[in-house]
């Protein structure tokens, strides 16, 4: 039998914090109890004590990106040995980006293995099918990737 998948949050606003400086700082739940502290940048009222929603949104992605590479290289023998992920996101009129265009996730991605052009290649087109990735890019979000192999270490 195949368990459930539940994706769903519980977000609550720090109480007491809504009138001061700060206030912008939110309680995140998952349905498993599991939690963390989102927050802004001090320069729009943050207090800078969690990541903001556009990290966590880079964070899903690279994460899920991530995964999605390590679960098809243990199915497929795919020697990758581990994956290493930064992420940037540009908002329209950002970053020489054209004001009325989408905005843009950079990913770098270092594949760590004794890897062959071709696992190289199918792992590049492995990385655009992840969950989040076919969630959020599309007319209003694009994603260029930036991938590259690293040695493993010896």
């Amino acid at each position: 039998m195949t368990e459930k998948i539940v994706r769903a949050i519980h977000l609550e606003s720090i109480p007491g914090g809504l009138q001061g400086p700060g206030g912008l700082q939110s309680n995140v739940r998952n349905a498993r109890g599991q939690g963390f502290l989102a927050d802004e940048p001090a320069y729009i009222g943050g207090a800078e004590e969690g990541m903001t929603p556009f990290e966590l949104l880079l964070a899903s992605l690279a994460s899920c990106t991530s995964a999605t590479l390590v679960m098809y290289a243990r199915d497929k023998g795919i020697a990758l040995d581990g994956v290493t992920i930064d992420a940037d996101y540009s908002r329209a009129g950002e970053d020489g980006l054209p004001a009325d265009g989408p905005d843009r996730i950079r990913r770098r991605i270092a594949l760590a293995g004794r890897l062959d052009a071709t696992a190289v290649q199918r792992l590049t087109r492995v990385a655009q099918l992840c969950p989040v990735h076919k969630a959020i890019v599309g007319d209003r979000i694009t994603c260029e990737d930036e991938i590259s192999v690293v040695a493993p270490a010896a």
